[in-house]
């Protein structure tokens, strides 16, 4: 785990604290609306930074989108982002997956730079369990 994933851990353990054992702390959050809208904020912003971080690390990123059963794919290449739009399958409200494409269709939806990284493409999207069929 890297360091900023261990200060998320650290926070979350402490927040966690003050909620649910207020004697432990002497005060409960809740009875402090700007202490805890600002835990809100950070808890947001980690994970915001720590996604940012990962997709400049590995180079690439995949992500569900708000539109039902479609994915974005995303990569860095030669200091600019490039990314396109996959559909996927919705097997349950909020919960959408990835199958693979016919190599005609991935054709028709790709742009030029993915046209022949298919397999590589769907590798990274398959990565993530949430994101395979069952």
């Amino acid at each position: 785990m890297n360091y900023v994933g261990k200060l998320f851990s650290i926070w979350v353990l402490i927040v966690a604290g003050v909620v649910w054992s207020p004697e432990l702390f002497g005060w409960p959050l809740w009875k402090f609306p700007a202490l805890l809208a600002g835990t809100l904020l950070v808890v947001i912003a980690t994970l915001f930074i720590r996604g940012v971080i990962r997709f400049r690390r590995q180079g690439w990123g995949v992500w569900a989108t708000s539109y039902p059963a479609e994915f974005q794919f995303a990569e860095r290449h030669e200091g600019k982002t490039r990314s396109f739009r996959l559909p996927g399958d919705l097997i349950e409200n909020g919960h959408p997956v990835y199958t693979r494409l016919p190599e005609e269709r991935w054709r028709a939806l790709a742009p030029e730079w993915a046209e022949d990284r298919r397999l590589e493409i769907e590798e990274k999207i398959l990565r993530n369990p949430f994101y395979r069929p069952i």
